[in-house]
């Protein structure tokens, strides 16, 4: 029977499926082949296009059967072994349980390309990393991938503990990347290697010569702000934001690192500075999660130096821009309260609950409101619902106790101590199991509060 008569059984074109994949057209060629590569006598030809148009599409665990079956027949074709390899390691990344075996596979598919580079990075992602090592060096070097490799060794020496050699072969990458003016890529060599001294002493001498180079001060920004040096991290931040107003991330690591610095040296203008650029930020990017933690820090050093009215101004405005964030409905809900501003806490609540009804944290807190409210009973019932949530819950335990001891209820006092105390012991927490010892020695002088003493 001849080929063509055996295309139109099938229903396919080869032919036309070749050449619409050597167009760049790889869901064309698939839809072209038809089932020609299906059969298990299929022309080896249809067996390639099948798997190089998926291999094109990024689709690897169907390119991996076609081309494993051409692999079978062309044992010689160093790029169909290429492609093989690529095929299998592709299709390992969501394996699950069989993401070895498909990389080890990519590995033998490897070796039979005589790819030097291909069967180190196998090695590598193996992490077989003294093999890897000595593959590396098998690869030719040139002014396109020097970089790469020296990476590669000292990751590798790194990996094997080599601790001096690695140390070496950093230096080594961070002096390449230097030369290539590859300044990101000297960034995570400089830290990877504990080699920032030196990175950021070369940065400070090409900017003596360029002040107002943005790349140049930017990445030494960063290399300041990871090495927590936050006032000369900010005057380098504060350069790039003057000379590229546009470069988000500059604006929002500007941002941050005023906040570090304010916090650092318990100053308010730095606070000042980074909250208006951290809400113009929001402003114009809601929900930017930089800027959003930003904001959140401001509150709570705000809150943890005693000025509960700014720490609510801030949490109020970030609870308006996204009301199902958690911590911050509750944050917001507890300084609300501290104010006496208990509508605006029940509100923030009820929106919340809206989204998660069961929450038993925002239910505590709740509660908490309905009391500050005096509305005792809805609180009760509050902190009653979250035990029927969470039985060993210890907020809604201590809150109940609480209510029961002030109102001189004795057996409500003695059952949700004895529950109280069971849990806390049922933790590894001396603080709180401290905290219920506490409670119950209490009894012993105020065995009730506010005039219900008996």
């Amino acid at each position: 029977m001849s080929a063509l008569l055996i295309c139109l059984l099938l229903g396919g074109d080869l032919v036309a499926a070749e050449k619409a994949l050597a167009d760049n057209k790889p869901e064309e060629a698939i839809e072209l082949l038809g089932d020609l590569a299906d059969a298990d006598d299929a022309d080896v030809r249809a067996q390639l296009v099948l798997g190089r148009a998926y291999l094109r599409l990024r689709e690897y665990e169907a390119a991996v059967d076609p081309l494993l079956r051409a692999a079978e027949r062309k044992p010689d074709d160093k790029q169909l072994m290429r492609d093989a390899a690529w095929a299998c390691w592709g299709a390992s990344a969501n394996a699950g349980s069989f993401q070895q075996a498909y990389l080890e596979d990519a590995l033998r598919y490897a070796r039979k390309s005589d790819n030097a580079k291909l069967v180190a990075d196998l090695l590598y992602e193996l992490q077989r990393w003294e093999e890897a090592l000595a593959a590396y060096d098998k690869v030719e070097e040139t002014e396109a991938n020097r970089l790469f490799l020296k990476t590669r060794a000292a990751y590798c020496l790194a990996a094997l503990e080599r601790a001096d050699e690695a140390r070496v072969a950093f230096g080594a990458a961070l002096d390449e990347a230097l030369r290539r003016n590859d300044l990101r890529a000297g960034y995570e060599l400089a830290f990877r290697g504990k080699q920032q001294g030196r990175y950021m002493a070369a940065l400070d001498k090409r900017i003596a010569d360029k002040p107002e180079d943005v790349s140049l001060r930017l990445f030494r920004g960063y290399a300041r702000e990871a090495a927590r040096l936050w006032k000369v991290a900010v005057e380098d931040l504060r350069v790039v934001y003057k000379l590229a107003p546009a470069h988000a991330d500059g604006r929002r690591r500007l941002a941050r690192s005023l906040v570090m610095l304010g916090t650092k040296e318990q100053r308010e203008e730095p606070l000042v500075e980074a909250e208006r650029l951290a809400r113009k930020e929001l402003a114009d990017f809601p929900g930017e999660p930089m800027s959003w933690a930003t904001m959140r820090w401001i509150a709570g050093w705000r809150w943890a130096n005693r000025d509960i009215p700014r720490a609510y101004g801030v949490l109020r405005d970030l609870q308006k821009m996204d009301p199902a964030d958690r911590e911050v409905v509750l944050n917001f809900g507890a300084m609300a309260r501290r104010l006496g501003k208990y509508k605006e806490a029940e509100a923030a609540f009820l929106q919340y609950l809206e989204i998660d009804a069961e929450d038993p944290d925002i239910l505590n807190d709740y509660g908490i409101v309905k009391d500050g409210m005096g509305r005792r009973a809805e609180a009760i019932a509050l902190w009653e619902k979250v035990l029927s949530l969470e039985e060993g819950n210890l907020n809604s335990l201590e809150n109940l106790f609480t209510k029961a001891w002030e109102d001189g209820d004795r057996a409500a006092i003695e059952r949700y101590l004895k529950r109280g105390t069971e849990e806390a012991m049922r933790t590894n927490d001396e603080g709180l199991q401290r905290r219920w010892r506490w409670f119950r020695d209490r009894l012993a002088w105020a065995p009730s509060g506010f005039g219900h003493e008996r």
